[in-house]
C-alpha cells in the first residue's frame, strides 16, 4: 500500500468520523504485520505522472497506485473509486 493511500484514508476518516478514529486507523496502518508501506520515489512519481496525463479522471494518488501495481505485476484492484474501474 502506498503512503499516499494511507494519507488519503486517514484524512477521510478524520473528516468523516473524527480524530480518535483517524488515530486508530493510522495505528493499524503503521503496525499491521501484513501491510507493506511503499514510498513514491522519483521513478514511481514519473510513472504516475505519465498515467495521469494518459487517463483523465485519475487523481495523482490513483496514478501512483497504478504505477506501483504495474511495477509489482498486480493486475487486479478492489476499489469503490470509479476512476480505477
Amino acid at each position: 500500500m502506498t503512503v499516499h493511500i494511507i494519507l488519503e484514508s486517514v484524512n477521510f476518516i478524520l473528516r468523516k468520523v473524527g480524530f480518535d478514529a483517524a488515530l486508530e486507523m493510522l495505528d493499524i496502518f503503521e503496525n499491521h504485520e501484513k501491510i507493506e508501506k511503499l514510498n513514491i520515489d522519483l521513478f514511481r512519481f514519473a510513472r504516475a505522472s505519465t498515467s495521469l496525463k494518459k487517463y483523465p479522471g485519475l487523481s495523482i494518488t490513483d496514478a501512483s497506485t497504478v504505477a506501483v501495481m504495474k511495477e509489482l505485476g498486480i493486475k487486479k484492484v478492489y476499489t469503490l473509486d470509479k476512476a480505477l474501474i
